[in-house]
């Protein structure tokens, strides 16, 4: 085939950056057009508290430096970091009752949850793949296989999986239990997630048109026309690494308009939100454990993290994913601090120090994002519709970023990788 010319690469998350990199390393010229007026997409780190704090992406999930090409970055750097465990050991969750008694949960009491409803999801995998999360527990639960065990080790577990997949867990699918199987702990990197955005930037950072939204793509001629504002750029290939939630939306317009399949697959792939209420107080007041659990029903949050190992001053993060993450953006600042507050003040009482400064984020509502990562929908084969959405089209458009990751998506480590799958699409069909 003819040599390439230009390649656009549209959107500088990691997923862009990485496909820029390889073929920058390569030879190819290419150019990255990014909406916002920074780098990194949905992995930002916010240092206005006056500590690196990640408002996106918080850890390396499965930190073993064979599989994950994040970790080798973070070794190669030489950065620091702070190994935690979202989806492994209780040992790195506190739970916590609505007055704030501790709950002692067994690892032995969690394995045995893990198994019992992981026989049955691998039962209604085949029988009924329509089922969610939700009305999976209760069915167990029905069956008495769960009494054994404290209603809250299954309020942690369920909130565990939600926090996962930024998700209600009546609207996540039983895939969601199946990801995740052999993956190493996490780890949270010391001085700001950031840096292995930097990383590739350092290289790229002449190539990067910020401030760039893209409006239009015409891929009907030989010569790709690219539309923002009143520049047009021309390529011989496109690699469109917007996120899920601006395709859906239909921010970019495309001519001829995409394939049946590629839509279908934007529409029915679940789109989750995530935010964080994080807040630094005068001095610490809970405990040293990673993850705390306050099993409470009517809790607005999934889950507290404690910052404190990782950016060393008295931060702790409030979680809330799904229908609650929706409403607590049409809330003032004010009155989400309030909620946070007084849910703390009702488990610590007067042990709460005074709040220093806070922040929070809304990403749903954060322009040319419009969300957080794709989730496994119930009722929706994901797999499939991640194939489907990862399918190049007429061998000129690519797309990238974690909901293109067909086994596993939602981790930036995917994402990384599917930029790279597609700057190796390009340099197969068009060699230098």
């Amino acid at each position: 085939m003819t040599k390439i010319k230009k390649v656009l690469v549209i959107g500088a998350g990691i997923s862009g950056l990485a496909a820029a990199k390889n073929l920058n390393d390569s030879g190819y010229d290419v150019t990255i057009l990014e909406a916002k007026d920074r780098i990194g997409g949905r992995l930002y780190t916010d240092r206005s508290l006056g500590v690196p704090l990640e408002v996106g992406a918080n850890w390396i999930h499965d930190n073993n430096p064979k599989t994950n090409p994040i970790m080798k970055i973070k070794e190669e750097l030489g950065l620091k970091s702070h190994q935690c465990s979202l989806a492994g050991s209780v040992a790195y969750f506190e739970v916590l009752d609505k007055e704030g008694n501790k709950i002692e949960i067994s690892n032995n009491d969690l394995e045995k949850i893990e198994f019992r409803i992981g026989i049955f999801a691998y039962l209604a995998k085949y029988l009924r793949p329509s089922t969610n999360l939700s009305e999976l527990f209760t069915f167990v639960k029905k069956l008495g296989l769960l009494s054994f065990v404290k209603e809250e080790a299954l309020f942690v577990l369920i909130q565990k999986i939600a926090l996962e997949q930024a998700e209600d867990p009546e609207k996540i699918s039983i895939e969601a239990l199946f990801e995740h199987e052999g993956f190493e702990n996490d780890e949270a990197i010391i001085g700001g997630y950031d840096q292995i955005a930097y990383y590739f930037e350092k290289e790229l950072h002449n190539k990067i048109i910020l401030n760039s939204p893209i409006e239009h793509i015409n891929y009907e001629q030989d010569t790709i026309k690219v539309f923002c504002d009143n520049e047009i750029y021309e390529a011989n290939a496109v690699i469109v690494t917007a996120s899920l939630g601006v395709l859906k939306k239909e921010v970019i317009k495309f001519t001829p308009e995409l394939p049946i399949e590629k839509k279908q697959s934007i529409k029915k792939l679940g789109w989750g939100t995530l935010n964080k209420v994080m807040l630094k107080f005068a001095h610490k007041f809970w405990s040293d454990t990673d993850f705390i659990v306050i099993a409470n029903k009517e809790s607005n949050f999934h889950a507290w993290i404690n910052e404190e190992p990782v950016c060393k001053e008295p931060v702790i993060v409030a979680t809330i994913a799904g229908k609650n993450a929706k409403k607590l953006e049409n809330k003032t600042d004010e009155e989400v601090v309030l909620t946070a507050l007084n849910e703390l003040k009702a488990v610590y009482g007067s042990k709460v120090s005074e709040l220093d400064s806070y922040y929070i984020s809304k990403w749903s509502l954060e322009p040319y994002i419009y969300g957080s990562y794709s989730t496994n929908k119930a009722g929706e084969n994901s797999q499939l519709l991640r194939k489907q959405l990862s399918t190049p089209v007429n061998s000129k458009l690519f797309f990238a970023g974690e909901a293109t990751s067909v086994k596993v998506a939602g981790y930036l480590q995917m994402a990384l990788q599917s930029g790279v799958r597609e700057a190796e699409n390009i340099k197969k069909l068009y060699p230098n």
